[in-house]
């Protein structure tokens, strides 16, 4: 456990943005970004019984600018059902650096044949609040699941006791 609470301290410090720079206008359009992926359905009950409630997710979670890109991890979701996630900021950090999200680092990406990626990863424990649950569909790629939530501006200023998710 020694090693992992290393790993994490780690991230956290590369990843955690308080004094973020007035000067970067990247920003996901529309406020959003998407991850795709695979479900296990047994855990939809446990996303909608949340709607409206805030939760912390223990692992780093990597979302897309790109939607496109989502659907292409969704379609590697094995056993599971395919699910993407959508993930809404407050719409003030797109002209107000203080009011973007602080636990995230924008990871850019440059491939030669595939174009280049950018995607928010959050650090460990980062606060969502659930904002939709539609697990009505098949759970195929062309018909997935779909969990909307909305990330918080800053874990420092959430609660440290909120249940931990499930799943991603």
């Amino acid at each position: 456990m020694d090693h992992v609470a290393v790993l994490v301290r780690g991230l956290n410090m590369m990843l955690v943005h308080r004094d973020m720079a007035a000067g970067d206008t990247r920003w996901p359009t529309n406020g959003v970004t998407h991850r795709g992926g695979g479900f296990n359905p047994a855990y939809a009950t446990w996303f909608g019984s949340r709607v409206g409630q805030k939760f912390r997710c223990a692992w780093p979670l990597a979302t897309s600018f790109s939607r496109h890109r989502a659907e292409q991890f969704m379609g590697r979701h094995g056993l599971h059902k395919a699910i993407m996630w959508t993930i809404e900021y407050d719409m003030a950090g797109k002209t107000d650096p203080s009011m973007r999200c602080k636990h995230v680092a924008l990871i850019e990406k440059k491939y030669q044949t595939a174009g280049d990626e950018q995607e928010y990863l959050f650090v460990p424990y980062s606060v969502f609040t659930v904002l939709e649950v539609d697990v009505s569909a098949a759970g195929t790629t062309s018909d997935p699941y779909r969990i909307r939530l909305r990330a918080a501006t800053d874990n420092a200023e959430e609660d440290e006791e909120l249940p931990l998710s499930p799943w991603n």
